[in-house]
């Protein structure tokens, strides 16, 4: 099964691979109170199209926010809809093994709010639009987040099942050549 990743993956045509198991090497830089980690693109070759993508990973010194950028550098077929999936499947725990997700709740909000109350029955709720995606963990006090630059992103959460616990939060978005998608990983305490 998965384990706790924070990556996407880019889908063309039923075919889908994710950048998390694409190798490349980065590089550093600062700025002011920013640390930069920037990806060197890595190109994904599909059947009839091939996509060169950089990955750009901003933290902020102080912040709780992992800011995210895909910009898509070139794509072989100007008419290709890729659709980028960007993504987090997490769960909690001191082991290999996650502690019990009951209490989690998953959250869509945008212009309506959709919750899924953890009961490991591997549902999902989705929202065009969504202006944030959640999880809160009462246990530990924490809610995690991402959200998204882009209005047109839909949002999506995913509950886990008991083989597969992890919770998954996302955005997907159909981008074009020269096209950058930004979303954030924000972390907060949860009262």
């Amino acid at each position: 099964g998965e384990g706790t990743v924070r990556s996407a993956k880019l889908c063309y045509n039923g075919e889908e691979v994710d950048l998390c198991l694409c190798r490349t090497k980065a590089h550093f830089s600062q700025e002011g109170k920013t640390r930069i980690l920037t990806l060197d693109p890595v190109t994904v070759e599909f059947r009839d199209c091939s996509v060169t993508i950089q990955t750009k990973e901003y933290f902020e010194e102080g912040s709780s926010n992992i800011k995210i950028e895909r910009n898509i550098l070139d794509i072989t077929n100007p008419d290709a809809e890729i659709t980028l999936n960007e993504y987090m499947v997490a769960c909690y725990g001191t082991t290999e093994y996650s502690e019990d997700m009951s209490n989690i709740v998953l959250k869509c909000e945008g212009s309506e709010t959709k919750t899924i109350n953890y009961e490991y029955k591997c549902r999902e709720e989705s929202l065009v639009g969504a202006t944030e995606v959640s999880a809160v963990v009462p246990e530990i006090e924490t809610k995690v987040s991402m959200t998204a630059s882009s209005s047109d992103a839909e949002g999506y959460i995913r509950e886990g099942y008991a083989f597969s616990p992890m919770f998954t939060l996302g955005y997907t978005k159909t981008m074009a050549d020269k096209e950058v998608f930004t979303t954030w990983l924000n972390l907060e305490k949860a009262n």
